[in-house]
């Protein structure tokens, strides 16, 4: 009788941590880094406004493209079942081929003029999970 209830316990600890987010993930977390291995041509990107990031009045965005090489960082921690990854750009190319690394670049790379407006406090853009591994690698 022993064993059948470890069975169970251990049946319902298993049920209880995929419930609560500890079954499989996609194997990225908040910080990473991954590189885009081929032109994404139609990414959306969502710029947020107000007046701190704790206070944000509104969001707007657009759909942007993203070229081969241009390196992400994961803004937030997906949970394991998300269809999502929000993204960040840290480097990419002008288009003299330079790279850029600068934030206030890659914004003006990014995020067109229109919504750079004086409310504006940062953007992600949004990139589907199923790109990880095809259109999208992580750097180890």
């Amino acid at each position: 009788m022993n064993r059948f209830s470890a069975v169970i316990l251990t049946a319902a600890a298993l049920a209880f941590a995929v419930g609560c987010g500890g079954g499989s993930n996609l194997g990225v977390k908040e910080g990473d880094k991954l590189v885009v291995t081929q032109t994404l041509d139609r990414e959306r990107f969502e710029a947020s406004y107000g007046e701190n990031a704790k206070k944000i009045d509104h969001t707007d965005g657009a759909i942007i493209e993203i070229p081969e090489g241009t390196v992400l960082e994961v803004f937030v921690t997906p949970k394991s079942d998300a269809k999502i990854i929000e993204v960040r750009p840290v480097k990419s190319k002008d288009d003299a081929g330079n790279d850029i690394t600068d934030e206030e670049a890659l914004k003006d790379k990014f995020v067109q003029e229109r919504f750079r407006t004086p409310d504006f406090l940062y953007y992600t853009i949004s990139l589907k999970a199923e790109y990880l591994g095809t259109k999208v690698k992580k750097i180890d």
